[in-house]
């Protein structure tokens, strides 16, 4: 390798950093502003729950966006300590990130079982003229929908096909040092 292939591949590595940078102040933000939007929208559902000025406000609601919100934070918390290794001059082909990469498979899978749970326990409905909108008790049983959200799904088979895509690599990294 010349001097100009290592100098090449120096300034394309700084420059990827520098989008990992932009990217965390982004992934950040986006935390700090959700998590405060999720407080008030949960302190909101509280009031609205103890006042009972509104019929669709229950326990199962306010335990949703609870639940909901903790998976997302954990998810933002997840991404922005992946770029912050980057940017520290971590590599990310590492078994931190194939953990890391786990974790958020099962976060996103996390999320679809409650959100079919969910589904299946109350049914989002309007009346016959149309003037209501709320949320019928439902037994599960006799449930004529039951919502299964595909993105999480799909979002945590890509999680834990990286994983074992990166795992791999690293194996086959170590292998070919071992041989050298």
């Amino acid at each position: 390798m010349t001097g100009d292939d290592r100098k090449e591949i120096s300034d394309s590595a700084a420059k990827i950093k520098s989008i990992f940078k932009v990217i965390r102040i982004v992934c950040l933000a986006f935390l700090v502003l959700f998590a405060a939007i999720w407080l008030f929208m949960i302190g909101l559902q509280i009031f609205e729950y103890v006042k009972g000025t509104q019929s669709d406000v229950n326990v199962g609601s306010i335990l949703y966006l609870i639940l909901f919100g903790i998976l997302v934070c954990i998810l933002l918390v997840i991404t922005l300590v992946i770029f912050s290794d980057i940017i520290i001059g971590g590599t990310p082909f590492s078994m931190k990130l194939v953990k890391r990469l786990r974790i958020m498979g099962t976060v996103f899978a996390a999320y679809a079982a409650i959100d079919i749970f969910y589904s299946t326990a109350f049914y989002f409905t309007t009346d016959i003229t149309g003037q209501y909108f709320g949320v019928m008790g439902n037994s599960g049983a006799d449930a004529s929908f039951i919502g299964i959200g595909l993105a999480p799904i799909f979002a945590a088979f890509a999680c834990f096909g990286l994983a074992l895509i990166f795992k791999y690599g690293i194996l086959l990294q170590e292998l070919s040092d071992d041989t050298l």
